[in-house]
Protein backbone atom coordinates (compact mmCIF):
# COMPACT_ATOMS: atom_id res chain seq x y z
CA UNK A 1 0.00 0.00 0.00
CA UNK A 2 1.31 3.61 -0.97
CA UNK A 3 2.58 5.89 2.44
CA UNK A 4 -1.08 7.56 2.90
CA UNK A 5 -2.90 5.86 0.42
CA UNK A 6 -5.62 4.75 3.58
CA UNK A 7 -6.36 8.56 3.31
CA UNK A 8 -7.23 8.70 -0.64
CA UNK A 9 -11.10 7.76 -1.54
CA UNK A 10 -10.78 3.80 -2.02
CA UNK A 11 -12.96 3.97 -5.32
CA UNK A 12 -9.64 6.00 -6.63
CA UNK A 13 -6.83 3.81 -5.16
CA UNK A 14 -5.83 1.44 -7.81
CA UNK A 15 -5.90 5.01 -9.96
CA UNK A 16 -3.68 6.29 -7.61
CA UNK A 17 -1.43 3.69 -8.09
CA UNK A 18 -0.86 3.38 -11.60
CA UNK A 19 0.15 7.49 -11.74
CA UNK A 20 2.16 6.94 -8.70
CA UNK A 21 4.03 3.82 -10.60
CA UNK A 22 4.27 6.29 -13.88
CA UNK A 23 5.36 8.58 -11.99
CA UNK A 24 8.33 6.63 -10.21
CA UNK A 25 9.55 5.68 -13.80
CA UNK A 26 8.34 6.92 -16.60
CA UNK A 27 10.84 5.37 -19.24
CA UNK A 28 10.45 1.98 -17.60
CA UNK A 29 6.28 3.37 -17.94
CA UNK A 30 6.00 5.35 -20.97
CA UNK A 31 2.96 3.22 -22.13
CA UNK A 32 1.16 4.04 -18.78
CA UNK A 33 0.68 7.80 -19.85
CA UNK A 34 -1.95 6.90 -22.59
CA UNK A 35 -4.31 4.85 -20.06
CA UNK A 36 -3.86 7.75 -17.42
CA UNK A 37 -4.53 10.19 -19.68
CA UNK A 38 -7.84 8.17 -21.41
CA UNK A 39 -8.46 7.99 -17.87
CA UNK A 40 -8.97 11.47 -17.28
CA UNK A 41 -11.45 12.24 -20.29
CA UNK A 42 -13.67 9.46 -19.33
CA UNK A 43 -13.94 10.03 -15.48
CA UNK A 44 -16.40 12.83 -14.14
CA UNK A 45 -14.95 13.05 -10.84
CA UNK A 46 -11.83 15.24 -12.59
CA UNK A 47 -10.90 17.79 -14.83
CA UNK A 48 -7.81 18.30 -16.27
CA UNK A 49 -7.22 21.60 -18.98
CA UNK A 50 -4.87 21.49 -21.34
CA UNK A 51 -3.50 24.39 -22.92
CA UNK A 52 -0.50 25.29 -24.73
CA UNK A 53 0.44 27.33 -21.66
CA UNK A 54 0.73 23.99 -19.49
CA UNK A 55 1.21 21.76 -22.09
CA UNK A 56 3.63 23.37 -25.03
CA UNK A 57 4.41 19.59 -25.73
CA UNK A 58 0.99 19.69 -27.50
CA UNK A 59 1.57 21.77 -30.19
CA UNK A 60 5.08 20.87 -31.40
CA UNK A 61 5.07 16.78 -31.25
CA UNK A 62 3.83 16.25 -34.50
CA UNK A 63 6.71 18.57 -35.92
CA UNK A 64 10.15 16.62 -34.66
CA UNK A 65 11.75 13.26 -34.81
CA UNK A 66 10.30 9.96 -32.88
CA UNK A 67 12.18 10.17 -30.27
CA UNK A 68 11.35 13.60 -29.24
CA UNK A 69 7.48 13.04 -29.99
CA UNK A 70 7.57 10.46 -27.45
CA UNK A 71 9.33 12.51 -24.94
CA UNK A 72 7.07 15.36 -25.59
CA UNK A 73 4.18 12.64 -24.64
CA UNK A 74 5.65 11.41 -22.14
CA UNK A 75 6.14 15.63 -20.54
CA UNK A 76 2.30 15.88 -21.81
CA UNK A 77 1.18 12.27 -19.64
CA UNK A 78 3.16 13.75 -16.54
CA UNK A 79 0.71 16.90 -16.32
CA UNK A 80 -2.13 15.02 -16.79
CA UNK A 81 -1.26 12.48 -14.11
CA UNK A 82 0.13 14.69 -11.93
CA UNK A 83 -2.90 16.79 -12.38
CA UNK A 84 -5.44 13.86 -12.35
CA UNK A 85 -3.40 12.70 -8.88
CA UNK A 86 -3.97 15.28 -7.14
CA UNK A 87 -7.80 15.02 -7.82
CA UNK A 88 -8.14 12.12 -6.99
CA UNK A 89 -6.60 12.08 -3.60
CA UNK A 90 -8.13 14.73 -2.53
CA UNK A 91 -11.35 14.16 -3.80
CA UNK A 92 -11.87 17.69 -4.97
CA UNK A 93 -12.87 18.20 -9.08
CA UNK A 94 -10.38 21.25 -9.87
CA UNK A 95 -7.88 22.11 -12.45
CA UNK A 96 -4.63 21.67 -10.99
CA UNK A 97 -1.58 22.80 -12.89
CA UNK A 98 0.58 23.31 -10.34
CA UNK A 99 0.23 19.47 -9.33
CA UNK A 100 0.73 18.50 -13.41
CA UNK A 101 3.28 20.90 -13.59
CA UNK A 102 4.93 19.68 -10.61
CA UNK A 103 5.32 16.33 -12.47
CA UNK A 104 6.29 17.61 -15.47
CA UNK A 105 9.59 19.07 -13.28
CA UNK A 106 9.85 15.48 -11.45
CA UNK A 107 9.43 13.52 -14.79
CA UNK A 108 11.68 15.73 -16.65
CA UNK A 109 14.67 15.20 -13.75
CA UNK A 110 14.30 11.65 -14.13
CA UNK A 111 14.27 11.42 -18.30
CA UNK A 112 16.87 14.22 -18.84
CA UNK A 113 19.69 12.13 -16.78
CA UNK A 114 18.97 9.28 -18.98
CA UNK A 115 18.32 10.76 -22.33
CA UNK A 116 21.31 12.70 -23.26
CA UNK A 117 20.20 14.50 -26.34
CA UNK A 118 16.87 15.63 -24.74
CA UNK A 119 16.60 19.28 -23.30
CA UNK A 120 13.24 21.11 -23.54
CA UNK A 121 13.37 24.60 -22.54
CA UNK A 122 9.77 24.96 -21.12
CA UNK A 123 10.86 21.94 -18.78
CA UNK A 124 13.87 23.63 -18.04
CA UNK A 125 11.94 26.89 -16.64
CA UNK A 126 9.99 24.82 -14.50
CA UNK A 127 13.08 23.07 -13.08
CA UNK A 128 14.18 26.74 -12.39
CA UNK A 129 10.91 28.11 -10.93
CA UNK A 130 10.73 24.78 -8.80
CA UNK A 131 14.26 25.39 -7.03
CA UNK A 132 13.34 29.44 -7.03
CA UNK A 133 10.25 28.26 -5.24
CA UNK A 134 8.02 30.87 -7.54
CA UNK A 135 6.50 27.03 -9.38
CA UNK A 136 3.18 27.52 -7.62
CA UNK A 137 2.67 31.42 -8.69
CA UNK A 138 3.82 30.51 -12.27
CA UNK A 139 1.10 27.80 -12.12
CA UNK A 140 -0.89 30.01 -11.25
CA UNK A 141 -0.33 32.78 -13.63
CA UNK A 142 -0.28 29.81 -16.65
CA UNK A 143 -3.36 28.29 -15.35
CA UNK A 144 -5.42 31.29 -15.86
CA UNK A 145 -4.58 31.64 -19.57
CA UNK A 146 -6.97 30.74 -21.68
CA UNK A 147 -5.62 30.39 -25.12
CA UNK A 148 -6.50 26.99 -26.55
CA UNK A 149 -4.89 27.41 -29.83
CA UNK A 150 -1.28 26.31 -30.89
Amino acid sequence: MLEGQDSIPARNRALVALIDRFLAAPQSNADLWRAIAESAQVRSDVTVELTPQVAPWLCTSRKTTPDRQALSQLLVGAYIAGNMRHQLVTGAKRDEPRAGMESVVNVYRAVSGRVFAFKDLTAEEWMVADSLGTLPALADTLGRIVNPMC
